[in-house]
């Protein structure tokens, strides 16, 4: 007998993943005129936050590319 594999991504996964994002979505759009003044306060404060982020996660690979070019001389 042969064992069939099982797809873990199925339409349903798909559909509870779409579900959460329409309500996270729409609470965000209900709360967002009632908050918009602190939003807008904090925004400088993210952007602060992001630059630490991108670095980390952009300039992953500096420093590694220097060792493979000294071997081929």
């Amino acid at each position: 007998m042969k064992q069939v594999e099982k797809n873990n991504h199925s339409i349903g996964g798909c559909c509870r993943w779409l579900i959460v994002a329409l309500l996270i979505g729409g609470g965000v759009y209900i709360a967002l005129p009632e908050m918009r003044e602190q939003v807008i306060g904090g925004l400088p404060f993210l952007v602060l936050l992001l630059c630490p982020l991108m670095h980390i996660f952009m300039h992953r690979g500096h420093g590694h590319h220097h060792d493979d070019n000294n071997t081929n001389r």
